[in-house]
């Protein structure tokens, strides 16, 4: 369901709040994308999916950990925020529109140095990211959301998810790994 206050457009699902997971657990994720090829391209915040810690002051206004936006004028951003600047990991050139594609995240969501994000589109390793991600004061509780987050338009967007897995160890996830 959509929701619209004016500034942001959301239609996300969330991990159930008994599947949070503490801060610091080395997780991998995995789903399928299709973006439809009339997909509209525009300059505007547009976001996939991101990893959420939850809130100790929630009025601090705490980024997510990590953020995987769509294609924005052409290529796809994984920015990582942190309290003090935002970092891009990666940027992918080539149109993702049209096809399925498989995408794939191993990550230790936590503010101390040894936090680390890796990332895969279809089969390619894109994002190696090692150092901190997320805050000190919020939760000990990491969760993943999933789905459209964008800045107000006048038109609709439409994505296809399919085949999102959570667990331990990639050959859990990936099926491109054979076990």
């Amino acid at each position: 369901m959509a929701e619209s206050g004016g500034v942001a457009e959301r239609a996300e699902l969330s991990e159930d709040n008994r599947l949070h997971l503490p801060t610091g657990t080395d997780v991998w994720y995995s789903f399928q994308l299709y973006v439809p090829t009339d997909f509209p391209v525009v300059d505007r915040r547009l976001v996939l999916g991101q990893w959420k810690q939850a809130c100790g002051d929630c009025a601090a206004g705490s980024q997510p950990g990590h953020r995987q936006p769509l294609p924005e004028q052409g290529s796809s951003r994984s920015p990582s925020r942190r309290p003090t600047k935002r970092v891009v990991l990666f940027e992918e050139k080539a149109d993702i529109r049209g096809r399925w594609n498989q995408l794939v995240y191993h990550l230790k969501l936590t503010p101390t140095p040894d936090g680390f994000l890796q990332a895969w589109l279809n089969g390619r390793q894109v994002v190696d990211h090692k150092g901190p991600l997320g805050y000190p004061d919020d939760l000990d509780s990491v969760y993943f959301k999933i789905g459209l987050y964008r800045d107000t338009l006048p038109f609709p967007m439409t994505i296809m998810l399919g085949r999102f897995r959570r667990g331990a160890a990639r050959a859990e996830v990936d099926p491109s790994v054979t076990p």
